[in-house]
């Protein structure tokens, strides 16, 4: 039997940990760590001292899980040169300062990929692209309204997110 990171007990283990945390720094109960059961491959909880918030702790606990299912950057970084390579620019040019119309249709493109099919809330994106955190927003509502008046944006974002869950891509 499987104990690895992707085994759907683990999976569930740990999201349940995740979503208790979550809730007792929603509704301020005493805040006990869960009792840990580690097996090989578990991602364990947070140690926690007098000195460290929950949230802090939370944070690194988000951080560990992330790394561990490959979320955030890895993908992220996968998603900019698909965006890139669809739109004939480089994935240096998206993360500039400045671009043609070609390349800021692109990097808003890709903003609204990594927002809605890869999760990442809008700081992150804007850490992956070099941009502010409202400049993402802004990109993402753009793409959206583009994409209900040009089936060619909705057809080039179609595209992208295939290539994206192609394997091996």
């Amino acid at each position: 039997m499987s104990t690895g990171p992707n085994d759907p007990a683990n999976v569930a283990d740990i999201r349940a940990r995740y979503r208790a945390a979550r809730a007792r720094l929603r509704t301020g109960a005493p805040q006990r760590p869960a009792p840990a059961t580690a097996a090989d491959g578990d991602v364990e909880p947070p140690a926690l001292n007098r000195h460290r918030s929950w949230l802090h702790a939370l944070e690194e606990f988000n951080e560990e899980l992330r790394a561990r299912f490959a979320i955030g950057r890895p993908r992220g970084a996968q998603v900019c040169g698909l965006v890139a390579a669809h739109f004939g620019v480089s994935p240096a040019e998206l993360t500039g300062a400045r671009g043609s119309r070609r390349v800021c249709a692109a990097r808003q493109i890709a903003m609204y990929v990594l927002s809605y099919h890869l999760g990442l809330g809008t700081t992150e994106i804007g850490e992956l692209l070099h941009r502010d955190h409202t400049t993402v927003s802004h990109a993402v509502r753009a793409v959206r309204v583009r994409m209900a008046k040009n089936t060619a944006v909705k057809d080039a974002v179609a595209t992208i997110v295939e290539r994206w869950r192609e394997p091996g891509a």
